[in-house]
């Protein structure tokens, strides 16, 4: 038993140490790389000083203590977001699982030329207040851990019940009917964890306008905002199904809450 222990003790000691001589490469291959898929997929262009000038100031108005990176976005964004928008974000692998605490700030040229002042305010204020209140870090460890809360409960109700049920009705095929329940199950687990996501979606877009509205006070550039994108965009004014389906509330939601906070 002394010789066990004492084996126990050195592998426990050679893990502990070579970790401490692997961790640092490995997480700095790790940040490499999520930060070059990030730049592959967002852009990695710089933008002129003047619009670095103009972000940095909104981002003084926002309080924000963290240093963001201000790039321009590429083509793929510009066609997945719209011309006229822009987008916070961080360095992220496996699913989005923030890497590193590095917030990034995409930006097309031509939402400074086409955009006015107002609307260039609200729409920059909304991004940063996602990097000041971290509602980035905390979604993917949100849908982790609602995804592993059903799958627990679940287990735990096909195991428990199931096997009761077989052994009072003497049920012959217990097992297929038990591996049944927990693939029906599984798919109900992420079809709630994804409804789930999509309210605290909603939820974080809204504290975003409110912060922006509150902190720079660009209530009439919101409202041109939602305007623009009604009449450019098609973006409809209530969303079907009383919004579950959406990450984003509707707009005509907030007008309304634009409206009752000028």
């Amino acid at each position: 038993m002394g010789r066990l222990k004492f084996i126990i003790f050195l592998s426990a000691l050679f893990c502990g140490v070579l970790s401490f001589f692997v961790y640092k490469p490995i997480k700095k291959g790790m940040e490499s790389y999520a930060l070059s898929c990030l730049y592959e997929s967002h852009g990695n262009m710089s933008l002129s000083s003047a619009i670095e000038s103009s972000v940095d100031a909104i981002v003084k108005k926002m309080d924000l203590s963290e240093e963001v990176s201000i790039c321009k976005m590429n083509v793929n964004l510009m066609r997945r977001l719209g011309y006229h928008n822009a987008c916070a974000c961080y360095p992220s692998l496996l699913c989005g699982f923030i890497i590193f605490n590095k917030p990034h700030f995409f930006i097309s040229e031509g939402f400074f030329e086409d955009l006015s002042i107002e609307e260039q305010n609200f729409i920059i204020g909304h991004e940063l207040a996602h990097i000041r209140e971290h509602h980035l870090l905390y979604l993917p460890i949100l849908i982790l851990l609602v995804t592993l809360m059903f799958l627990i409960f679940w287990w735990f109700v096909v195991r428990r019940y199931i096997r009761k049920l077989a052994s009072k009705f003497d049920i012959k095929y217990y097992k297929k009917i038990a591996y049944t329940l927990l693939v029906i199950s599984f798919c109900c687990c992420l079809f709630l964890s994804d409804l789930i996501e999509l309210a605290y979606r909603r939820h974080i877009e809204r504290d975003a306008d409110s912060k922006a509205l509150h902190m720079i006070k660009c209530h009439e550039g919101a409202l041109k905002v939602i305007d623009r994108w009604s009449k450019e965009s098609g973006v409809p004014l209530n969303n079907d199904y009383y919004g579950i389906f959406c990450d984003h509330p509707s707009s005509a939601e907030r007008i309304e809450y634009c409206l009752k906070c000028r």
